[in-house]
């Protein structure tokens, strides 16, 4: 098992990467997809994810990251368990899109609170 540390280690530079507007990290996992299938542009500051087994795209906030629910999805998204900085490919969270849909609802929730 990894231990929380190193985990939250991961997740903090995988952040810094994609918040950064130099950054080619979002734009290497956009190549990477758009060779099998077109999608539209990611907005700055947020990391596409696809979810269910219809894989429907989200947009999802960067800043997103910080809730512990989206961080243990993308987690066992990984084959190892083990979220790494270098992400290869598009990444496809393991739960149903009305699942998905009740986080990103909580999460707008909690960014409007914390904003206030």
């Amino acid at each position: 098992m990894f231990s929380t540390r190193s985990v939250r280690r991961n997740i903090t530079a995988v952040m810094k990467r994609l918040s950064n507007p130099k950054s080619k990290a979002c734009c290497g996992m956009l190549a990477i997809v758009a060779r099998s299938e077109i999608i539209a542009p990611t907005p700055s500051g947020h990391i596409p994810m696809y979810v269910g087994e219809g894989r429907k795209r989200y947009d999802v906030p960067v800043e997103y990251l910080k809730f512990p629910k989206l961080r243990e999805l993308m987690m066992q998204s990984q084959e190892d368990g083990f979220l790494d900085f270098k992400i290869d490919g598009p990444i496809t969270l393991p739960c149903t899109t009305d699942t998905f849909d009740q986080f990103l609802n909580q999460a707008k929730t909690r960014s409007i609170k914390s904003e206030q």
